[in-house]
């Protein structure tokens, strides 16, 4: 994977529900599967929590939401999702392009976690970037959301 920055600059996306406004960073990565734009943008939701959605070629590939300790830690989370669009369990084994990241279980590390609490999640630190455009460009390769 090649990756070459871009520029930083806000950038708003259009959800079904409203616009949302990010800061973002902009990168062009080349990967065996194409050369794609990939946008990591940053924003907080109501609660003033942060979190990071990965856009590849300005789709919404993935969401990275923060862990229960996120302001000692700085980690975030996102879940890994099948080729039919269901989550990985934590007790599945993963694809074998996940075997790089450090992966855990979605209830360790969110404590409302109810329904998703077995679901598989990649686990990174918020300034990991790298790692935040590799999921993301894995799930676009896919073709998941």
């Amino acid at each position: 994977m090649f990756i070459n920055l871009e520029n930083f600059e806000s950038f708003s996306y259009a959800w079904p529900t409203g616009k949302e406004q990010y800061d973002s960073i902009l990168y062009k990565v080349i990967t065996d599967g194409g050369n794609f734009s990939v946008r990591v943008g940053f924003t907080n939701d109501r609660d003033i929590k942060p979190y990071a959605i990965v856009f590849v070629d300005n789709i919404p590939r993935v969401k990275f939401r923060p862990v229960n300790d996120f302001n000692d830690s700085g980690y975030m989370i996102s879940t890994i999702k099948k080729s039919d669009k269901t989550f990985y369990m934590a007790n599945e084994p993963l694809p074998i392009e996940y075997a790089c990241f450090y992966t855990g279980r979605y209830g360790d590390y969110i404590a409302d976690a109810v329904s998703r609490k077995d679901t598989a999640v990649i686990v990174v630190n918020c300034a990991d970037i790298l790692s935040m455009i590799r999921h993301g460009t894995i799930r676009h390769e896919n073709r998941i959301s």
